[in-house]
Parts: C-alpha cells; structure tokens; sequence
C-alpha cells in the first residue's frame, strides 16, 4: 500500500464529531468513568493498493488503556479486513 492517510473522527448526518474521547460508558457495575485510563479513538484508514492502483478505505475503532503509571496496558483494534478485501477484488 501506498499513499496512506488517517483521517480521524465520526462521520454523523451532521457533523464529523472529534475522534478521540477519554473515559468510558459500558462498565459492568453500572458506573460511568470519566478519567483518561480508557481512550477511544475513531477513524478512517485510506491508502493505494499498490498492486492495482484501486484506492480502498477502511473505518477503525481502537480502545487503549492504561495503568495508574500511565503505560499502556491492553489496546483492542476493530477495522473489517473483509471490507478491504472485497474493495480490492470489485471489478470497476
């Protein structure tokens, strides 16, 4: 791949919202967090297939957590590999 950008935030009816936000909503005690030691981010991954020139693009979503001395301690990627495969096999 070549050519490869990030572009981030939401992409709303509306709006393209802010694609970093701290904190988190679906604890399982039923309580919200707030603080930092959760970070969302979202996204849109673009490049060219180098091999055949089709530009492809893929939505990305990453949550990073970190401990109480601020390193990393899980990051959990979601982006549909299926989705970029089946942009490169269409035929134009």
């Amino acid at each position: 791949f070549e050519n490869i950008t990030y572009t981030e935030g939401i992409e709303t009816p509306n709006q393209t919202a802010n694609g970093y936000f701290s904190g988190n909503h679906y604890s399982t005690d039923g309580t919200v967090n707030s603080g930092a030691d959760n970070i969302r981010c979202y996204g849109t991954w673009n490049a060219t297939h180098s091999e055949s020139g089709k530009s492809v693009g893929v939505k990305f979503f990453t949550v990073v957590g970190f401990n109480a001395d601020n390193k990393i301690v899980m990051m959990t990627d979601y982006w549909n590999v299926d989705g970029l495969a089946a942009q490169l096999a269409a035929e134009e």
